[in-house]
């Protein structure tokens, strides 16, 4: 004798779009859930979009700071210690273009003495580092010449040896209108 085939019931599939509050009230995908996540979305969105007025995230892809993640306060009033982010201005050495986003620490001020000692760069007669006399490509690298830091300008410089800043001429001090802002470091 035959056996008769088995059927197995299958459930139907849930309905998850647009189903009234009423009808299905355990359902994740309501219309009032739907809305308010579009609501919410929206104003994340708008939110995002005022805040970039005033802020940026900036990504350091360089070795000259161990950071790689900061948020850059545009407009900031800006010191001594603080990570800003500036356009590059100086001489196009090594790659490194006029324009381009670098990343770097406030070491001297208005009023700052910059000096030297054959290759150690102080300021206010405090060394804060060697420079270098060529780039990693081999180009010369002149030393930013003795000077006391003018208003409007700032020293700026990271803290790894190889870091391309105020040390050398080619760099130079920045002036206050070349910096984006300040940097908060995320991590």
């Amino acid at each position: 004798m035959k056996s008769a085939p088995i059927f197995f019931d299958r459930p139907a599939a849930p309905r998850y779009i647009f189903a009234s509050s009423q009808s299905r009230p355990n359902r994740v995908f309501t219309k009032r859930n739907i809305f308010l996540v579009v609501s919410g979305a929206f104003l994340a969105v708008a939110a995002l979009w005022a805040l970039s007025n005033h802020y940026w995230f900036g990504i350091n892809l360089s070795q000259s700071l161990p950071y790689k993640l900061v948020i850059i306060e545009k407009n900031a009033h800006v010191q001594r210690g603080d990570y800003v982010v500036f356009n590059f201005e100086g001489t196009e050495i090594a790659g490194r273009v006029r324009g381009m986003p670098f990343f770097k620490r406030i070491a001297g001020v208005s009023g700052d003495v910059v000096s030297h000692e054959y290759r150690n760069i102080k300021i206010n007669g405090v060394d804060v580092g060697r420079a270098l006399t060529k780039t990693s490509e081999g180009e010369s690298l002149n030393l930013i010449s003795d000077t006391t830091i003018p208003d409007g300008m700032y020293y700026v410089q990271a803290t790894h040896d190889m870091s391309f800043d105020s040390r050398y001429r080619q760099c130079g001090l920045i002036a206050s209108r070349q910096i984006i802002g300040k940097a908060h470091i995320v991590f």
